[in-house]
């Protein structure tokens, strides 16, 4: 194949299902099948095995992200003026995690080029449980995969908002965002700022996927609103000056009828990011 044809296989390996994407991603993006497999079936790894040979993948290169209640995404303000301890200094933070949520966390880290305004050096940190980490990585294995690198879903979503405010001007590069991953059995809430994700969680409550919401609501809307509130007044904490006035709202759970209920009850305007479909096929 010609390099501008090569195909690009996409597995999302859920709890319930594995979703296949194949895709070419030059000149545009174009998705040429989508297919769901029951991960129980015995015969999804050879399945998937498959669809490499087709591809002409001898290795199937992968990146593996990350949607689970585990994950913890921290902006780490590091006062340490030698940079030589700093790997150290933010291995402690971390280490605090595991002493917090009292469990074992695998992490990494990207030190920033920027400062604050009093020039404490930033770090941006992600951390998820190792038990969870390791599980996957051994499904991604045994699957025919090879692992080039793991990251968290809300960055994609962020990727997403990045190029959507390059071209639309409803949407401001210089705005923090509220953003909501309303699924079916979780939800990710996250506010992101400049092109960094400030604080992100994922809570194990769903919103029922397409099919319609639970029965009941309000024991899905209360710990959504609970979370988006905390995590709201912790940014407004953090970043006084800064303010939060729009948020984003994707998933199955935007067709459940609970968005309306969360437009009431957070003070900010939320929008289905769905509007801005007609930007895709540009971004």
């Amino acid at each position: 194949m010609k390099p501008f044809d090569r195909r690009t296989l996409s597995i999302d390996m859920g709890n319930h299902s594995y979703k296949i994407i194949e895709a070419v991603k030059k000149p545009d993006v174009h998705i040429l099948r989508y297919e769901i497999l029951p991960p129980e079936e015995s015969g999804a790894a050879g399945a998937l095995a498959g669809e490499g040979r087709k591809l002409r993948y001898r290795t199937m290169d992968a990146v593996m992200s990350f949607h689970h209640e585990s994950t913890v995404i921290r902006e780490l303000k590091l006062s340490e003026k030698d940079d030589s301890r700093l790997p150290l200094v933010i291995e402690e933070e971390m280490l605090q995690y595991q002493t917090d949520f009292r469990k074992e966390y695998d992490f990494d880290y990207l030190l920033l080029p920027e400062r604050d305004a009093t020039g404490q050096r930033i770090a941006q940190t992600a951390a998820v449980s190792r038990s969870v980490n390791r599980e996957y990585i051994e499904k991604a294995i045994s699957l025919g995969l090879k692992l080039k690198a793991v990251d968290v879903q809300i960055h994609a979503a962020l990727r997403v908002l990045h190029r959507l405010t390059d071209r639309c001007g409803e949407l401001s590069p210089l705005s923090s965002y509220l953003i909501l991953d309303l699924g079916c059995h979780s939800t990710t809430i996250a506010i992101v700022y400049l092109g960094k994700v400030f604080g992100s969680r994922v809570i194990p409550v769903g919103c029922g996927g397409s099919e319609g919401a639970p029965e009941d609501s309000a024991g899905c809307l209360s710990p959504i609103l609970r979370n988006c509130v905390d995590l709201i007044d912790t940014f407004t904490y953090a970043y006084a000056g800064i303010p939060l006035q729009q948020g984003l709202v994707y998933g199955g759970g935007v067709y459940t009828g609970i968005l309306s209920d969360l437009k009431r009850n957070i003070p900010l305007d939320l929008t289905d990011m769905g509007s801005f479909r007609s930007y895709f096929p540009e971004i």
